[in-house]
Formats: C-alpha cells, sequence, structure tokens
C-alpha cells in the first residue's frame, strides 16, 4: 500500500463499490441471518469513502498495539460489547478487558461478529443506556461530590470559617 498506493488505491476503490465485500462479509465475517445486505450498505460505503492507505495503516497499527499493561489502570465504569463469532477482534481478547479492567462489564452477543452494532442494534443501545443509568451516572455523581468536598477545601474564606460544599447539581438537570 505504500510503495504504490495509486495502484491499489484504483484496484480496491471499485471493488468496495461492488457487492464483492457484502459477499464475502457472508462466507463467515458476519451473521448473515441477522445483518441484512440492505443494513450493512452504509457500512460498506463507509469503507469505500475511507482513504485506503490510511486504514491499512491503522490496521497494522492495531495489530501492533497491546492496551494490556495499562488495563489494570483503567477507573472508570466500562462496558464491552463483544461479538460471540467476531474474526476481527477474537471473543478471547473481549474476556481478557472485562477481566483486566476493574468492575468492567460485558455484553456478549450470541452469534455476533464485528458488525455487532447492525446485528443487534436494540439490544445494544439498551444495554448502553441501562449502563449510562447504573454505573456512569453514579460515577459521575461521586466524582461531583468528591471534586466539590476538595474544592471546599482548598477555598477557606477570609474569617477562616469553611462553608459546606454546595450539593451537586443532579444528571441531566438543566444548568442555570
Amino acid at each position: 500500500m505504500t510503495a504504490s498506493p495509486g495502484l491499489l488505491e484504483g484496484l480496491l476503490r471499485p471493488l468496495l463499490r461492488s457487492p464483492i465485500p457484502d459477499a464475502i462479509a457472508r462466507l463467515g465475517l458476519i451473521n448473515a441471518q441477522l445483518a441484512s445486505r440492505e443494513s450493512m450498505a452504509p457500512y460498506f460505503a463507509h469503507l469505500a469513502k475511507m482513504d485506503l492507505q490510511v486504514f491499512f495503516l491503522m490496521a497494522l497499527a492495531m495489530q501492533r498495539h497491546d492496551a494490556g499493561p495499562w488495563l489494570k489502570r483503567i477507573d472508570v465504569p466500562t462496558l464491552i460489547v463483544a461479538g460471540e463469532n467476531d474474526q476481527l477482534t477474537p471473543l478471547s481478547l473481549s474476556y481478557r478487558m472485562r477481566d483486566d479492567i476493574p468492575g468492567a462489564e460485558m455484553l456478549l452477543l450470541r452469534k455476533g461478529s464485528h458488525v455487532g452494532i447492525i446485528e443487534y442494534p436494540e439490544l445494544i443501545s439498551l444495554r448502553i443506556e441501562k449502563f449510562l443509568h447504573q454505573r456512569v451516572e453514579p460515577f459521575l455523581a461521586t466524582r461531583a461530590r468528591r471534586s466539590a468536598a476538595r474544592n471546599s477545601r482548598r477555598q477557606v474564606p477570609l474569617d477562616g470559617k469553611r462553608q459546606p460544599a454546595p450539593a451537586p447539581a443532579a444528571i441531566g438537570a438543566p444548568v442555570v
């Protein structure tokens, strides 16, 4: 790709705009029963618009990258969405992330592939919504309270008397 980007671009771009990528994906990269041709069309159209040299360089960099050493240091609510039959992100890596990130949760898409968002859009949306309400909102509220407490300790009035920290606004409350 880097040696002759124009040649490869000229060969791949028309191919990506044809029915061939969908046919190849249906041989096992996606769950053909869950991802219709119509639902996959925008996915392939997006791929066809990408700078292919950048795409291949990103793919190479992703294969070389290992975030494993940092997973145990993640301290925010984490939801991993994994396709049981994902050929691009093996399920073993999703389990590793879930096990190494403290408190992480995982949504396993049975018979799902790398395009789980196309195969299970409602399930993923509902699970993310539940995760936001159960894990992210309380996490943010706790962080806001801690931040307010730290800030109130730093700001001592001239008379030396500490004022109580204001109550944090509720998540989603209008800011005035």
